[in-house]
């Protein structure tokens, strides 16, 4: 009896789906938070089991000389470098901010082809081209 409904239940639903939905919250989300917790205390397991160390202590009172930023601040790191003073280093890396900010509302052509947005695209490129070549200079 119980084989026979089972089939003509598979003859209807040949792709095995589910007559009934199964709710989200809570049979999947308990399923999911069960999964996160045994993967979680799997590395704990295995940091426990193999602890790394972080090396000698940092002295703060000695900068390494071969320290240098992430790729993406380089030319900042030049200009700090390269001006006198810290605060007008801060400065001018500000100033290139608040120019790309205000381009938008500086250039107000209706078009959005870079052929007729001269300012903005010269501002833009500028600004690039300054960045890639004091990044250049950082590096070597």
């Amino acid at each position: 009896m119980i084989v026979e409904e089972r089939r003509m239940i598979l003859e209807k639903n040949p792709h095995r789906v589910p007559l009934k939905p199964i709710p989200f919250f809570p049979n999947h989300a308990l399923t999911e938070l069960a999964l996160a917790l045994f993967f979680i205390g799997g590395i704990f397991v295995l940091a426990a089991l193999s602890p790394h160390g972080l090396g000698a202590a940092a002295d703060p009172l000695v900068t390494p000389e071969h320290i240098k930023p992430e790729w993406y601040f380089l030319w900042m790191f030049e200009i700090l470098k390269l001006v006198p003073s810290k605060l007008a280093g801060i400065l001018i890396v500000l100033a290139i901010f608040v120019a790309l900010i205000l381009v938008p509302w500086l250039d107000r052509q209706p078009s959005r082809r870079f052929a007729d947005r001269k300012v903005a695209f010269a501002v833009l490129a500028g600004i690039i081209i300054l960045c890639a070549i004091l990044s250049y200079l950082t590096i070597y």
